[in-house]
Parts: C-alpha cells; sequence; structure tokens
C-alpha cells in the first residue's frame, strides 16, 4: 500500500512522531511532504505555543447522602451539599458560592 501511495523510488521508511500531545501537529509538515502536498524544503516546524494561566471553574459535592423522598412515592434520591468556586486564573481571588443543597430527580 505504500509503494502504491509513495512509490517505490520514493518509499520511506517511516516518519517518526514523538510521544508528546502536539506530536501529531509537528509530524504533519513532514508528512505532508512524504505525501508530495508540500515541498520537502517547505517543511517548517510550528512554532512553540505556551499554554497561558488558566481559570477554574469547581463544582464541590459534600455531605452526600441518598434521602427518602415522600412527596414523590417514597422514592430514593441522591443528595448533596454543593458549593460553586472561581479560581481566577492568576491566583488572585477566589470566588465561592453559598452552600446549596442539590436533590437528584
Amino acid at each position: 500500500m505504500l509503494g502504491y501511495i509513495f512509490g517505490r523510488e520514493n518509499l520511506p521508511a517511516h516518519i517518526a512522531l514523538e510521544d508528546r500531545p502536539d506530536a501529531l501537529s509537528k509530524g504533519l509538515p513532514r508528512i505532508r511532504a512524504a505525501l508530495g502536498l508540500d515541498l520537502p524544503t517547505r517543511v517548517v516546524e510550528p512554532p512553540q505555543v505556551q499554554a497561558g494561566p488558566v481559570a477554574d471553574l469547581v463544582l464541590e459535592l459534600s455531605n452526600l447522602a441518598m434521602e427518602q423522598i415522600e412527596s414523590d412515592g417514597n422514592v430514593r434520591r441522591a443528595a448533596a451539599e454543593a458549593r460553586l468556586r472561581f479560581i481566577s486564573a492568576d491566583l488572585g481571588r477566589a470566588v465561592e458560592s453559598k452552600p446549596y443543597r442539590i436533590v437528584t430527580r
């Protein structure tokens, strides 16, 4: 199959990809060149992108329990106390909600 795609005289042994999250994007220019979609001289490594700070929105559940709900036909439902917390990307401040009770339906 590879001989059909690349031609027997241009058959590559392999195109090595590193074991990292951006391996495919780094290897794609070499793959495109091997397929004849780009010239090999045009293969340019993509710039390294640095990840910036990320804000977090966290839902914390506590006091998990199974409650008997008599008004709903005496059914057992999961219940918990929930608190929503926002943590800014620069870790400057955190904003937290008041605790509230949630019950599944």
